[in-house]
């Protein structure tokens, strides 16, 4: 696994901005790297980043998909 710093540089290099969903005290960003997401968590007051999370799929993704009636 990458250091921290070689996975922010990756990030920042090669990744592609995916979406943006706001809680309201905190601002989470997806990115998309590879076959991987990369989400960074954001406190909106103080600005700074507590928390990161890497997958590849799964319910970590269900908050970026709008809630809609499907018409099947």
């Amino acid at each position: 696994m990458l250091s921290e710093h070689d996975q922010a540089m990756a990030l920042a290099s090669q990744g592609k901005f995916v979406a943006l969903y706001d809680n309201g005290n905190t601002r989470f960003q997806l990115f998309s790297l590879s076959t991987f997401f990369y989400e960074m968590e954001q406190d909106k007051k103080t600005k700074k980043l507590v928390g990161r999370r890497i997958f590849q799929s799964g319910r970590q993704l269900d908050k970026y998909i709008p809630d809609s009636k499907m018409i099947i």
